[in-house]
């Protein structure tokens, strides 16, 4: 399986078989140029989306627009998603709810937290996901020690960390430093992407490089 991370929250997971499933596409020049990442190009089954805002579910910018996809099974992919709140105030602050979504493929479980801005709730099940896509930012979402929480609660085996400050992001959110110096042992690619297969050893953090597509 291929995965890439394009920016923002949004990434993309190649099967075996070459089908690929699109995540959370972020809207080009969205929030007013603040974020200027490139349109999203590529042939994809589906996209799933954690929520409706336009920074996690902008099809219509993608080239070609893929079908959306809610859950269940689309090509190798099997779809499953739970309602989290957008704010530590039960979704009153940031728009209500965003769902976790919980996606396996090629004998990998990956979990994407979309906007999660909540910690994490008493009841929820240790499901030892081998990908956990956790966003570090804050502001609109968990930051860096909430994050951190959530990959030791869900028993993530390797966490990539997603929605954050970057050089082709000015939206009021934190860089990735913070998560980074709490973490303390990382991988950092140049790559906005990784190969993986079934026995592959992965590190308990893994940043993947959004901008190395545009460098």
């Amino acid at each position: 399986m291929r995965i890439r991370y394009h920016g923002h929250a949004c990434v993309s997971l190649t099967a075996s078989n070459g089908a690929c499933l699109l995540v959370d596409p972020y809207q080009p020049g969205g929030f007013g140029g603040k974020m200027r990442y490139p349109p999203i190009v590529g042939e994809f089954v589906g996209a799933v989306c954690t929520h409706d805002h336009l920074d996690h579910s902008d099809l219509a910018d993608v080239v070609p627009p893929p079908p959306l996809v809610h859950d269940g099974v689309v090509g190798p992919f099997s779809i499953e998603r739970r309602a989290v709140a957008h704010d530590e105030y039960d979704g009153l602050r940031r728009g209500g709810f965003t769902d976790v979504l919980t996606i396996a493929c090629d004998q990998w479980t990956l979990m994407h937290l979309g906007d999660v801005g909540q910690a994490v709730p008493h009841d929820w099940p240790i499901t030892c996901p081998d990908i956990l896509f956790v966003p570090v930012g804050g502001f609109f979402t968990i930051g860096a020690f909430q994050a951190i929480e959530w990959i030791r609660r869900t028993g993530a085996r390797c966490a990539i960390p997603i929605h954050y400050r970057t050089p082709q992001c000015d939206l009021p959110i934190r860089g990735i430093e913070t998560f980074l110096a709490l973490v303390r042992e990382y991988n950092r690619r140049s790559e906005s992407y990784i190969d993986v297969e079934v026995d592959s050893v992965l590190p308990r953090v893994l940043v993947l490089d959004c901008d190395a597509r545009i460098k």
